[in-house]
């Protein structure tokens, strides 16, 4: 059983990194992404599988990226930053993979999402495992970046990406609007980024959205305001 596919997620061409500001400025003053261990991933399952895989293999390294093919969801924010200092960094996928096309020891591909029965039945492959979720996760349609060394010892490893592979940095919902603008001068000081679109979510609070609920008010407030005066009249 596949993922479900939806017509933004095969035709996106970003990929979207859910951290946090510290991340983002270590990013763009040093053009770089930082696989790191996954063993405090709050989902023990993943980062079990991969345990599993770096003792099999005999692996010195196994680190980890983890990021999303799809449009924001709240799911992403709140799970993966859900707070303030949140951020989502939007990256050219094409960009990104050329970037690290070079670099030795790291796989990249889609999470195989899989239910407990699928996975019984059908185990998956060694070198499977450290892209295998839970079916209940699938909304998340996860990209992911693996590090393996079988000879150095790592908790971190950082992997060079150009200024270029960035579309955009989105601040997090919750970020107070009168920090947005003192935010994105932050970002856009650091040398070479005073082009990088800073932005704030509006997932939970879109001006656009609301809009529209004004204008059925406008357009039902006469109605609902005979109908109240005459269920006054009907009470005398």
């Amino acid at each position: 059983m596949d993922a479900i596919a939806t017509p933004e997620s095969k035709a996106n061409k970003l990929l979207r990194r859910y951290t946090d500001l510290a991340a983002a400025i270590d990013l763009l003053a040093h053009r770089r992404i930082v696989l790191l261990d996954p063993t405090s991933w709050d989902d023990r399952n993943d980062s079990y599988f991969i345990q599993k895989y770096k003792t099999i293999t005999q692996a010195q390294s196994v680190l980890a990226l983890c990021l999303s093919s799809v449009g924001e969801t709240y799911h992403h924010w709140r799970v993966f930053c859900g707070h303030s200092s949140g951020v989502c960094i939007e990256l050219y996928r094409d960009r990104v993979l050329s970037a690290i096309a070079s670099t030795s020891g790291i796989r990249t591909g889609p999470v195989k999402y899989m239910t407990l029965g699928e996975i019984e039945k059908s185990p998956p492959e060694l070198t499977e495992l450290p892209f295998v979720k839970r079916w209940a996760f699938r909304h998340e349609q996860e990209y992911r970046l693996i590090y393996e060394s079988l000879s150095m010892h790592e908790i971190v490893h950082p992997v060079d990406v150009p200024l270029s592979a960035i579309q955009g940095i989105t601040l997090s919902p919750w970020l107070p609007p009168g920090l947005l603008d003192a935010t994105e001068v932050l970002l856009n000081s650091i040398p070479g980024c005073s082009n990088i679109k800073i932005s704030r979510s509006e997932l939970i609070s879109n001006e656009q959205w609301k809009r529209n609920a004004d204008r059925l008010l406008e357009q039902h407030l006469p109605t609902a305001l005979f109908r109240s005066h005459s269920d006054v009249g009907s009470d005398l």
